[in-house]
């Protein structure tokens, strides 16, 4: 069976595709270049997902498996992380004021769930 792949070598290796230094990675996501560093050197290997959205969308990675592959497993499965990606995909097409309405109705599902978790 082949190991899985190591996170920090695939976002290496898809920013020196894309000719791209660590600070030019950091101009562009606001992501502080050290902290891509620890990232790419394996230091940090459950980055947040925000973070992985914003590496995903600079290298055109797929999403879903970049957090797959940082064990986010556990809170996302494979569907969910289809979701996901979908979900933060159509919420940056939206303007400030159906991002907001957006996001209380994903706040009232988020209460819901919870709700029937709990009873």
């Amino acid at each position: 069976m082949d190991a899985e792949p190591v996170l920090g070598d695939i976002l290496r290796h898809a920013r020196n595709r894309r000719d791209l230094t660590l600070r030019e990675v950091e101009d562009r996501t606001g992501i502080p270049n050290a902290h891509l560093s620890q990232i790419e050197r394996g230091q940090i290997q459950r980055p947040d997902q925000q973070i992985l959205w914003k590496l995903s969308q600079l290298y055109e990675l797929n999403f879903g498996l970049l957090a797959a592959w940082t064990e986010h497993r556990d809170e996302l499965s494979d569907r969910g992380a289809v979701y996901f990606a979908a979900a933060i995909r159509l919420l940056n097409t939206l303007g400030e004021h159906d991002l907001e309405e957006a996001t209380h109705y994903l706040e009232a599902l988020n209460r819901r769930a919870e709700g029937e978790k709990a009873g």
